[in-house]
């Protein structure tokens, strides 16, 4: 993970939650965190090709 992807990664976890927290009830509501891990590409099949970059061995 590079610094850039870091970031990435903090600006969409923030944006997850402040969308979850703009009704209290969204976080009981399975449909809606899952729209919003999704969103935020945030679910097992998303998160690595988001936010993360291949290795890359030393010269």
């Amino acid at each position: 993970m590079t610094p850039a992807k870091y970031e990435l990664l903090k600006h969409a976890v923030v944006q997850y939650a402040l969308a979850l927290a703009s009704d209290l009830g969204r976080w009981g509501d399975e449909q809606a965190v899952a729209a919003q891990l999704a969103h935020h590409k945030l679910t097992g099949d998303r998160f690595f090709d988001t936010y993360s970059e291949a290795a890359r061995t030393s010269t």
